[in-house]
Parts: structure tokens; sequence; C-alpha cells
């Protein structure tokens, strides 16, 4: 899970110093590709604003929950900054190319209510309540087989670029594998609902 530590979630870079000669421009486009390549499912609790490079650091999040004051904005366009954090690659999956393209290029900001529409949040908590909230979701994940969140959550990410009948497939595949590994079958109680029910075979 990750939040903010201030009124902001995250500003962005310091401007200043970015802009200054010489400066590092490398470190934070790496370390914001790392935080998308995690290899467990990350949290993010957005308390307030995630502004530019903010933004691209909440987008590498598996999912994100809100306070009320929860802001969303891109000006790296406005400021005659590139983005390389995973703005243009990932933006665009969470709300839609054409809301992307309206928070990128037009420096239009989504308040919580507005992200919360375009799915960029699944649920917005009052800010005494957040953290704990993401932390309740994330032991939900952390009691559950780490396994079989690894290949839903792979499953999920790989569906995105995929032909429905290929992710469909793909998840076909998996399934097979995962039920050879585990020796599962699925037994269908006498006289029940008729609702499949996964058990050891």
């Amino acid at each position: 899970m990750i939040t903010g530590a201030g009124p902001a979630f995250c500003a962005g870079l310091d401007l200043k110093v970015f802009a200054a000669a010489g400066a590092d421009r490398e470190t934070v486009r790496v370390l914001l590709h790392r935080f998308g390549q995690l290899g467990k499912p990350l949290v993010g609790a957005v308390n307030g604003p995630a502004v530019a490079g903010g933004l691209e650091l909440a987008l590498c999040c598996d999912f994100l929950i809100g306070a009320p004051r929860a802001m969303f904005a891109d000006t790296h366009v406005g400021i005659g900054a590139f983005p390389g954090g995973g703005m243009t690659a990932r933006l665009g999956r969470a709300v839609g190319v054409r809301n992307a393209k309206a928070i990128s290029l037009a420096g239009v900001r989504l308040d919580a209510e507005a992200a919360l529409r375009t799915g960029l949040l699944t649920e917005i908590v009052e800010p005494d309540r957040l953290v704990a909230r993401a932390r309740e979701l994330a032991g939900r994940m952390a009691a559950a087989n780490p396994e079989l969140v690894t290949v839903v959550r792979r499953l999920h990410d790989r569906s995105q670029d995929k032909p429905l009948a290929d992710a469909v497939a793909e998840e076909s595949d998996e399934l097979r594998r995962w039920r050879a590994a585990h020796q599962l079958g699925w037994n269908v109680p006498q006289g029940g609902s008729g609702v499949a029910r996964e058990e050891q075979a």
C-alpha cells in the first residue's frame, strides 16, 4: 500500500531542481518503471493531489482508492516537459484514450467524483478511514493464495492488449495448468443448486 505523507499524494518533481543544468532526469523514470513492475499488487491510497509524476506513480498501482480531496492532473505538456514515467502508456488504459488526451493535452483535472466515474478510483473513502481501508484491501490479497493472486493479476494485465477471444483462451490455458499443478477437479454436489465448486480431486 502506498499513500502520501502530506496534504498531497504526490505533487511530482520539484521543477526548479528538475530544470537545472545537469539535473538527473533518469532516476525518477527508472523508479516509476520499477513501481509499475512490482511482483506484488500495489494499492494506492490517494489522500490529495496526484499531479504529473505523482499521477504516473498512482497509475503504477493495481488499483486506487481516494479521499474526497483526491485530484488527478497531468501538467507535463503545459510546462513543456515530456512525460517519461509511463503516462501515455497507462493513463488511457485507466480512463479511456479520449479522457487521457483531455487530461494530458488540455490540462483537464479530475476531482475524486470524476475519477470514480471514469474508473480511475474504485471507491472514495473519508480521510480518517483511507489508510485503514487500503490496508484492509491489501490484507485480503495477502491472505489469499499468493500464486493464484499472481496468475490472476497477470491475466488481467495481459488481457488489455489482446483481442477478447485470445484473452479468454489464455485464461483457459492457465486454468488447465492450475488444475494439473494442484490436482483440482470441478465437482457439482448431487441435488445441489448446479453451482460449480472447486475441490480436491
